[in-house]
């Protein structure tokens, strides 16, 4: 994927705090912009024009069992999975969330032949599909000297001189739908006629759990009569917005 983004200069990528834990976390930070220099001086002389890679993988499966209950009565399963895995580009680490969706569903039968002309059947259907959206594992990395496991927050320059870090404030996201449905039903054929009847039901359960800013927000600003960036590479931040 190509694209432009914000970087720092030649001069801005190095920090300039003299306390050594915050070197390290300014340092980690710096980490998340590409390692070329602005290429694109007559846009803002921050402007690099990138190219970064983006893998996806899909896996699916399916079972089908059979079982023969004696002459009369027969049980069928299926069960089938997809599962869809998307790392995203990344021109700077953490911009976009980690995606991973599964599918399943799960179909069983059994049928059951009261004589030649009567047939009778039970049915149960599960239907399973998750979503989440999550942080990727390199921009988690970049905050491992606070220890915030998964909680790390984004990074808004407020000023908007450097690309924020971070996929934003609604992330992570997970969601899951299951769809659960129980049928039966029955065929009588009477000379001519075939009478059928039969009833069903179903049942669909939502759970999304989303919460806006629970990671927080670290903000940089044109503060204490510096600009961003040297607040930025002192590690001063302005604000943490968290909710």
């Amino acid at each position: 994927v190509n694209g432009n983004v914000l970087v720092p200069k030649a001069g801005e990528r190095t920090p300039r705090s003299d306390d050594p834990g915050s070197r390290r976390i300014v340092g980690n930070l710096l980490q998340a912009f590409p390692a070329e220099l602005p290429n694109l001086p007559r846009v803002t002389e921050r402007h690099l024009n990138t190219n970064a890679p983006q893998e996806i993988e899909n896996r699916e499966g399916f079972l089908r069992l059979d079982f023969k209950q004696g002459e009369n009565s027969d049980v069928t399963v299926r069960y089938s999975i997809t599962d869809y895995a998307e790392d995203p580009f990344e021109l700077v680490l953490g911009r976009y969330p980690q995606t991973d969706l599964r599918n399943q569903g799960l179909r069983s039968s059994w049928t059951y032949r009261f004589s030649p002309s009567a047939v009778g059947q039970f049915g149960f259907d599960f239907d399973r599909a998750t979503a989440a959206l999550s942080l990727t594992e390199a921009y988690r990395n970049l905050f491992s000297p606070l220890g915030l496991g998964a909680q790390v927050p984004d990074v808004d320059f407020k000023g908007d001189s450097l690309q924020d870090l971070g996929p934003g404030t609604h992330f992570p996201r997970d969601r899951v739908q299951n769809r659960f449905q129980f049928y039966a039903g029955a065929t009588k054929i009477t000379g001519r006629h075939s009478l059928k009847a039969g009833w069903g039901t179903a049942r669909v359960q939502v759970n999304d759990l989303q919460s806006d800013r629970s990671r927080g927000v670290l903000i940089f600003a044109a503060d204490f009569g510096r600009s961003e960036i040297e607040n930025f590479l002192l590690g001063r931040p302005t604000q943490l917005n968290i909710t």
